[in-house]
């Protein structure tokens, strides 16, 4: 992973892990040790961006921990290309150091780049590393698949 500054915002890393490991460069933050506003990094892997996280506001509440407003999460491809895009109005972000996991009671939007896809649920887990996402209650699922016109057949 590599940590690197960018933007107003000037907190770019690992999701979270970018807040603890740039902690003091953190450019609005109301005191030592406290809430990070407006912060954003990106999680590189290789040299490539694995994923861009921005959130309103980070508050740790423990040892690698953090509550998060407003996260908003890019993923791209290993050509670079954009996968998925996932919002949570509030969650909880633990971060060590081989694994990065955003829980919430709460509800999480998830839509893949080229809209054709997107799941909408309350309750929800990811590991980031492990790549998987757990969505607990009210899953609502969409995908939008293009259907062969009325009269022709579909080629094979």
């Amino acid at each position: 992973m590599t940590a690197r500054k960018t933007g107003k915002a000037g907190l770019c890393c690992g999701a979270l892990l970018g807040m603890l490991v740039l902690h003091a460069q953190a450019p609005t933050q109301d005191a030592p040790g406290s809430t990070l506003r407006d912060w954003s990094f990106t999680l590189q892997k290789d040299g490539k961006i694995q994923a861009r996280f921005k959130g309103a506001r980070a508050v740790p509440v423990g040892p690698r921990t953090f509550d998060v407003e407003d996260l908003h999460v890019d993923t791209f491809a290993p050509d670079g290309d954009a996968q998925i895009t996932a919002e949570s109005p509030g969650c909880r972000g633990l971060v060590t150091n081989d694994a990065f996991v955003i829980t919430s009671p709460g509800p999480v939007r998830i839509v893949h780049a080229d809209g054709r896809f997107s799941v909408d649920g309350v309750g929800f887990r990811w590991a980031h590393g492990a790549g998987r996402l757990t969505i607990s209650n009210r899953v609502q699922t969409m995908a939008r698949v293009r259907l062969p016109a009325p009269g022709r057949k579909e080629q094979p």
